[in-house]
């Protein structure tokens, strides 16, 4: 029940719509699907970053102010042994990006995407790949320091949100809008 409904007599923005707000307008401030024609199958897949996709995610991770740690929780499985090799790649584009496989997360194979001492961070739970990768360029950059594309009017909104936030977004193979919603959640 929201204590501030007064039968519909609001004298303030209602917190739950505030939310929402934000939310709304980061999930459709544009939606960035660039990443999505570079691996649409299993077979674009499974060489993970190609000459000319490794060129574009370096450029990006140029603009790391803060180190990145990339931790993996991984197994023994052919999708653990993917992760790995993709964070390796990552690696090997920035001396700011660290990958560590010494994570202690129940869900694997996993990772995080963070900084230390920052108290955030993004896990994914599968290898991303397509409109999904974006997601992964979107949070680290973040956790490398780098401002988001939003309007410093969203950004007041979202300081202005009380409480810890703690979200939890599955990928859909066909949301496009889902490195929106992520950065979105990130941002809060």
């Amino acid at each position: 029940a929201d204590p501030d409904y007064k039968d519909g007599n609001y004298t303030s923005q209602p917190k739950s719509a505030a939310i929402a707000s934000v939310f709304y307008a980061t999930a459709t401030n544009g939606g960035t699907l660039a990443y999505q024609k570079l691996a649409p199958t299993r077979v674009a897949a499974d060489k993970m970053l190609d000459d000319s996709l490794k060129s574009q995610l370096g450029a990006y991770l140029e603009r790391l102010q803060h180190d990145v740690h990339l931790i993996a929780s991984l197994d023994d499985s052919e999708a653990s042994g993917q992760m790995r090799a993709l964070l390796m790649e990552i690696t090997e584009l920035s001396p700011r990006a660290i990958a560590r496989f010494d994570g202690s997360a129940e869900r694997r194979p996993s990772f995080q995407v963070t900084r230390a001492g920052a108290g955030m961070g993004v896990v994914f739970a599968a290898v991303p790949l397509g409109h999904t990768f974006t997601s992964l360029v979107l949070a680290l950059l973040q956790a490398g320091g780098h401002p988001p594309k939003v309007e410093a009017e969203l950004i007041e909104q979202i300081k202005q949100l009380e409480g810890d936030f703690v979200f939890e977004t599955w990928m859909s193979l066909t949301c496009h809008n889902c490195p929106d919603v992520v950065q979105a959640f990130n941002l809060m």
